[in-house]
């Protein structure tokens, strides 16, 4: 490299570093805030506190419009009016559209192409949001949000569960992350969720278990009206025997959960281990 290139690249980064210097203090000045310092490459940093920048700048001054605004208010049939294919077609060029316009909206399960246009056109349409347009960021939906699966839910549930407790890095702090009840029913007594964790932990002392391999869903019965639910299945995972692989267990289970205040469905009675 030459000495003058050299030079150059050294005072294009320090260029760089003083303008996201700038940048930060713009941030706390404006906007308050603290903390930003990361480990980025200068080039990634600078464009991460511009991309904050821009999206505070615009949040202020942003005004509210609906999903069909921002979507162009682009015409559409009633499904009534429309065979299968045409519905299809038409969720198609939806979805193009919402990319255009850096939205996203998410299934999280699997829904016919009916349920997913009426929902677009009939409540999703209508949605209010900040008309921030920022190239590269999406402003992202859940269908669930607005109609929860709760055997969907459920599950998800359970699967933490197991794939948490089960995991070979497993430790007393990860408990925090599965969802427990604070009093569990556990062979018939309820005991506090600390006592269950401890079940939990012996058990992993005996059987040394090295990840969830396969769970099977027998069966998920719920009422959100009496917020309880129930679900029994089998899990397959491996063990260890002094570090090495060791084979396989299959054990059945049947949990008991109920739903939370704040929309979580939480572990409440277990029959494992």
């Amino acid at each position: 490299m030459k000495a003058k290139d050299k030079v150059r690249g050294l005072t294009e980064r320090k260029n760089l570093k003083a303008e996201n210097d700038l940048l930060k203090l713009k941030l706390t000045a404006e906007f308050g805030m603290k903390e930003m310092n990361s480990t980025l490459p200068d080039e990634l940093e600078n464009e991460w506190l511009n991309n904050i920048y821009n999206f505070e700048k615009q949040f202020e001054n942003a005004n509210r419009i609906s999903v069909y605004e921002r979507l162009g208010k682009p015409e559409f049939s009633k499904m009534s009016d429309m065979s299968d294919e045409q519905v299809s077609s038409e969720l198609f060029r939806l979805f193009a559209l919402m990319e255009e316009n850096n939205l996203a909206l998410n299934f999280l399960c699997d829904y016919n192409d009916r349920i997913k246009y009426n929902f677009i056109t009939e409540e999703f349409f209508e949605k209010e949001i900040d008309d921030i347009r920022i190239d590269g960021m999406k402003t992202s939906f859940i269908y669930e949000d607005s109609h929860p699966n709760h055997e969907y839910d459920i599950k998800e549930a359970v699967d933490d569960f197991f794939k948490f407790f089960l995991n070979e890095q497993f430790n007393e702090e990860h408990t925090a992350f599965i969802y427990l009840n604070d009093m569990i029913t556990y062979m018939g007594i309820s005991i506090p969720k600390n006592e269950y964790i401890k079940i939990l932990l012996t058990f992993r002392e005996e059987t040394y278990p090295a990840g969830l391999d396969f769970i099977e869903f027998f069966n998920v019965t719920f009422d959100v009206d009496k917020k309880i639910g129930e679900v029994s299945g089998a899990i397959t995972f491996s063990v260890l025997e002094n570090g090495l692989p060791n084979g396989q267990i299959t054990l059945e289970f049947k949990i008991n959960l109920i739903f939370d205040e704040f929309g979580f469905w939480l572990i409440s009675k277990s029959s494992f281990p």
